[in-house]
């Protein structure tokens, strides 16, 4: 992965909002102008009221904070420390030095002069220790360490202190340079800083070597890779939050799934001569909420994405022949990397990486929308989810454990979950991209979620959790595009039950005429799921006595429709050996499957009436 982030640089180096390495965008409270050798304070400013700026950064523990100073912009506890003495000014002095900065040597001799001790009177009784202060010279509205020298600087002095006594071949770049010692700068994932490796156990360490000097990367490519996975990290258009690890008892970190993705060249496609940016395209499945582009800027500063489709539209872009613009044949086909990330107690947890060529990944997402494709719960168009829909909807939370603890009690239930989380978000991501098969456990806790009363009545939960088990139950098979809706044709035992339970509901709202609070699904359907014969012959023996004639006497048409149906399934399960006793996980998902749609199928005709009064309405 490292390797490829470091490639990528050369990619995201010419954006506008790509950070030189080791430098992040901070925003000041107090800016100090200098001019003539007098100093004008300003601010203090709140958060956003000033620019944000790219500032030299570094990782440092607050014991070793003093000594290991950002260069031109601080916390004013370091600032207003008197040369010579004060770290924050050596590294000041030494950057003029090097650079020959004009403006930089002014601000230095401001403050090996006398009027920077009055200064520091003012400002110490206005300013918090902990507040950023940045220096530049007045009427100049940039910062000296903005500027290219200044940045070459920051690296070259981070390299010096960082870098090992010897050279040693990278392991990233294969080119002999110096060997970093330890990582300088963290990565803020899901708001949590990281390290992007560690090395604390005796374990990691190899033939002497301590800490990251036995990985043997180089300071330059480092560099580069940390660069690169902030930069996708922050912009819209190449991150997606996958799973948030909120619980009842709080945040669990390790429970937030983030993804980030690219590709390695940029490519423009066009369907119906409209552009599209590739990139885009691909990472859909991954977004839940996408941008409205109603505001300019996100959270970061960068341009707000809006993408050009949605989900609806994907399946019509995905079966397109794809033809980009300006790129060389001779090049190899493009490639889409996509890493999972999870953030724990300050270190980077890789849950999941994959490269894939993006016409292997073209057949990929069909087949993985095909499969997943299901009919609404009104009978309206098919539709399909993106993945972080699809985890929300199978997650679950441990249980607090009222006996003893036995073998680590909750926190061994804890990491239970989050491993069977871990394994759900990567079986679903390699599903799409991949074209691994998922893993069958999913379907256990689907079924086991479709069949609550809650869900039963939660239009919303019930299509999602259906687009689930058909995704398990026709992945890369035939009869994925066959079941996007209810079919007649299917003669499966356990599908033809759930059809049943299907009509006995419709029958039992038809006579009612009116809204009912609880049906015989919410008390029946766990047991008719798991066993039909012990359930449906019963339920039917009440249809036909209590429910028919009621309805037959106020909509004959009704009545015959349902008497036809049920009489056909009935027919048609008998011709297959009749009423199962028992049904196993994958049954249960068949009479799921066959309950839903059956269920959509009745509610069409009140779908398709409220939307002809809405299309009247609007002319």
């Amino acid at each position: 992965m490292l390797r490829e982030l470091y490639e990528a640089a050369d990619r995201f180096a010419k954006k506008e909002d790509w950070l030189p390495p080791f430098y992040k965008k901070k925003n000041p409270k107090w800016v100090i102008e200098i001019r003539n050798g007098k100093a004008k304070v300003t601010g203090p400013y709140k958060k956003r009221e000033f620019r944000a700026i790219l500032a030299p950064d570094r990782q440092r523990s607050s014991k070793a904070a003093k000594k290991k100073p950002f260069l031109g912009m601080d916390k004013a506890a370091f600032v207003l420390e008197t040369p010579p003495d004060s770290p924050f000014w050596v590294l000041m002095k030494d950057a003029a030095e090097k650079t020959g900065d004009s403006e930089l040597k002014s601000i230095v001799e401001f403050a090996c002069g006398e009027g920077f001790n009055r200064f520091v009177e003012v400002l110490k009784g206005n300013a918090d220790d902990h507040d950023l202060v940045g220096f530049r010279i007045e009427g100049c509205g940039q910062f000296p360490f903005e500027k290219r020298s200044f940045q070459a600087f920051w690296l070259e002095y981070l390299t010096d202190e960082l870098a090992l006594i010897y050279e040693g071949r990278c392991s990233i770049t294969g080119d002999q340079r110096k060997l970093v010692k330890t990582i300088p700068q963290e990565i803020v994932v899901m708001g949590q800083k990281c390290q992007i490796s560690s090395f604390n156990k005796s374990a990691f360490t190899s033939f002497g070597k301590q800490q990251t000097a036995n990985a043997s990367i180089s300071v330059v490519a480092i560099a580069k890779a940390i660069q690169s996975l902030q930069y996708l990290a922050n912009h819209p258009r190449h991150h997606a939050i996958l799973a948030r690890g909120d619980t009842k008892s709080g945040t669990d970190p390790l429970r937030n799934y983030f993804a980030i993705f690219w590709l390695q060249r940029e490519e423009i496609g066009e369907i119906d001569g409209e552009e599209f940016n590739l990139e885009d395209i691909l990472a859909l499945p991954l977004k839940e909420h996408l941008p409205t582009g109603d505001e300019e800027k996100d959270e970061q500063g960068n341009d707000r994405f809006d993408p050009p489709v949605d989900l609806q539209e994907l399946d019509e872009l995905l079966r397109s022949p794809w033809t980009g613009k300006e790129v060389n044949d001779e090049l190899p086909e493009n490639v889409f990397q996509l890493a999972v990330l999870s953030a724990n107690k300050g270190r980077l947890v890789m849950r999941d990486w994959l490269s894939v060529s993006i016409s292997r990944l073209q057949q990929n997402l069909i087949r993985f929308y095909d499969a997943m494709a299901i009919i609404n719960p009104w009978g309206g168009s098919n539709r399909v989810f993106p993945i972080p829909a699809l985890v929300r909807a199978l997650r679950s939370e441990p249980k607090a454990d009222t006996s003893a603890p036995k073998e680590g009690g909750l926190s061994r239930k804890r990491r239970n979950v989050d491993s069977r989380h871990s394994e759900l978000v990567r079986s679903l991501v390699r599903s799409a991209y991949l074209g691994c098969h998922p893993d069958p456990s999913i379907l256990t806790g689907a079924v086991q979620r479709f069949r609550n009363p809650k869900t039963l009545s939660s239009d919303a939960e019930i299509h999602v959790l259906a687009g689930v088990i058909k995704l398990i139950l026709t992945y890369s098979r035939k009869e994925a595009e066959a079941m996007q809706t209810l079919d007649h044709a299917r003669n499966a035992r356990a599908y033809l039950c759930g059809r049943i339970l299907a009509i006995l509901e419709e029958a039992q709202r038809r006579a009612a005429n009116q809204p009912l609070n609880t049906t015989l699904v919410d008390r029946a359907y766990g047991a008719a799921s798991m066993s039909p014969k012990s359930m449906l012959p019963a339920l039917i023996r009440t249809l036909e006595m209590g429910h028919l004639p009621k309805i037959r006497k106020k909509w004959k048409a009704g009545y015959d429709e349902l008497r036809e149906s049920l009489e056909n399934i009935c027919k048609q399960l008998d011709e297959t050996g009749g009423y199962p006793v028992t049904l196993s996980l994958q049954d249960q998902a068949e009479f799921a499957l066959g309950f839903y749609c059956q269920r959509a199928e009745f509610r069409k005709p009140k779908q398709v009436q409220n939307d002809a009064k809405k299309y009247e309405i609007t002319l």
